[in-house]
């Protein structure tokens, strides 16, 4: 598997390019050269039908799970440990919602990879102190993919989270390319995208500016 570093794309279907589908979408992100992909299908994806949101995650994860026997990228599957078994995903990203670390552990196993989201130093050390292989800070700018209380971190407790724990931290919320300099020297790991790649003209060519950086 890609270490968890450099470009971490995340691909919602409520955030893609006008008529562009997942396959599409991934097939140009994957061009770019980013090779750690996130899945996250969330209810305000579909609908707020259960049924509905796990067929529309299901059928992007076969999309997926397509790809990833045709390149070679780290595919990280959000919420949902059934269908990341089920169809191959290289990981699991939860959060305080979701089933604990350690028990999503115990499901995976040691071969996957647990990433969790945390909004606080503390969450961050007990996340690894819990056996997560990486931690997802943030937001670290406002942004819009997530609601008005949700919490704007700023760069200097990015800093501090990444002193703080031995495992990757990927910070993410609001980056952009004027900013994703200062995100870097904080010793961040990675940045993770939703509408900064999404909402470029060139999907592709977004991508790989953020790999070269």
């Amino acid at each position: 598997m890609t270490p968890i570093a450099g470009l971490y794309t995340i691909v919602d279907p409520r955030f893609l390019p006008p008529s562009m589908e997942v396959a599409t979408y991934l097939a140009a992100v994957l061009r770019g050269g980013c090779r750690v992909v996130q899945l996250r299908v969330k209810p305000s994806s579909v609908s707020g039908d259960p049924q509905s949101v796990q067929h529309e995650r299901e059928t992007c994860a076969r999309v997926f799970a397509q790809a990833r026997r045709q390149c070679d990228f780290t595919w990280i599957m959000n919420d949902d440990v059934t269908a990341a078994c089920a169809f191959g995903a290289d990981g699991i990203h939860v959060g305080a919602d979701d089933p604990r670390v350690d028990a999503v552990r115990a499901t995976l196993g040691q071969g996957r990879l647990v990433g969790y989201s945390a909004h606080s130093l503390e969450e961050a050390q007990a996340a690894e102190a819990a056996g997560a292989d990486y931690v997802a800070f943030g937001a670290i700018y406002p942004t819009t993919t997530k609601g008005p209380g949700h919490p704007v971190q700023g760069l200097e407790r990015l800093r501090r989270v990444v002193r703080a724990v031995s495992i990757p931290v990927v910070a993410i919320g609001g980056i952009t390319r004027e900013r994703v300099a200062a995100v870097r020297e904080t010793g961040a790991a990675a940045v993770a995208l939703i509408t900064g790649i999404s909402g470029a003209v060139d999907v592709c060519r977004e991508v790989a500016w953020y790999v070269g950086q």
